[in-house]
């Protein structure tokens, strides 16, 4: 039999402390063969394949625990060494294990100490690692959700995906803003903020030319232009996150990772051809949208500064 098995049936969390605590079980490893053989039997799933699996002989698994590990094993009746149990007094004919009764008209649940079959949930409620007198271990306290092999994965993905729903909706609180009492303005977060700002000036006496978007701004009469300062605003992302900071400066920010640009030659040269072409094309898009940002004296509008030498303290 499986090692894990009788282990677990006496209340061991693992065959390593089974095989140490008791010297007279002797632990063999089975070769790649005798596993497939039995992985073709369904003895053992097929995920078992790449694991070193033990088995141990169930006549000294019998030997050393004697009713405990027989199905609704009888004290005296089942063991193995019954002159040593009168010795100290064994009452014969009581159940080894008390929860381990067979109730007639109900079948017995013979996958309770099998590793796949969420036999390793005793291990996660709290019980001790060696067993008791009585062979089993004390009942712990019951947690809300088992853990055991069967469903980890899936509580482990519940929990993620519980801390992500809770850290984006405390990221969606911010985007309208958080009031700061001390300075009597809203904050944004920094992600919300705009990098780079463009001033274009429109001649409102040339013709309006056609316009796809439903949501554009119609044309300002030249009336109004004349007499009037009316200045649109209009915010532009990137088509892709990964472009970075746009315009020339967009490298003397501290962000590490500053779009396709700052891949080095190096690792360029080990793509194959046809990434290598899908990557430049990319960069490509990136150059185009960077370019469209310049600096602040060009893109802000802002002046020259003129100094004259006679107010300079």
């Amino acid at each position: 039999m499986l090692s894990t098995e009788p282990a677990r049936c006496v209340g061991f969390r693992d065959s390593y402390l089974f095989f140490a605590k008791h010297k007279r079980l002797y632990k063999i490893i089975i070769d790649e063969d005798e596993k497939k053989d039995m992985i073709d039997r369904e003895l053992i799933p097929h995920s078992y394949k790449g694991r070193a699996i033990g088995i141990v002989t169930a006549r000294s698994v019998f030997r050393e625990f004697g009713a405990q590990i027989i199905v609704g094993g009888k004290r005296i009746t089942d063991d193995y060494e019954v002159a040593k149990a009168r010795e100290e007094g064994v009452e014969e004919g009581t159940l080894a294990d008390p929860n381990d009764a067979i109730k007639e008209g109900e079948s017995y649940n013979k996958n309770q100490y099998v590793a796949w079959h969420g036999a390793s949930s005793v291990y996660h409620s709290g019980q001790p690692t060696v067993p008791t007198q009585m062979g089993k271990g004390m009942d712990g306290k019951k947690r809300k959700v088992m853990i055991n092999d069967v469903n980890w994965m899936l509580e482990h993905a519940r929990e993620a995906s519980r801390f992500n729903s809770a850290i984006a909706a405390a990221r969606h609180q911010t985007h309208n803003g958080i009031y700061d009492p001390h300075t009597n303005i809203m904050q944004y977060p920094k992600s919300m903020q705009p990098t780079h700002a463009r001033w274009e000036q429109i001649d409102d006496n040339l013709p309006p030319s056609p316009s796809s978007d439903p949501n554009a701004l119609p044309p300002v009469k030249p009336i109004y232009s004349r007499n009037y300062r009316i200045v649109d605003t209009y915010f532009e992302s990137p088509s892709s996150a990964l472009y970075g900071i746009p315009g020339p400066d967009g490298d003397g920010y501290d962000i590490g990772f500053n779009g396709l640009s700052s891949v080095s030659e190096d690792i360029k040269n080990e793509l194959p051809e046809e990434c290598r072409r899908a990557f430049e094309e990319a960069l490509e898009r990136e150059k185009a949208w960077k370019g469209r940002w310049g600096r602040e004296a060009e893109s802000g509008c802002r002046g020259v500064v003129r100094v004259d030498k006679g107010f300079v303290m």
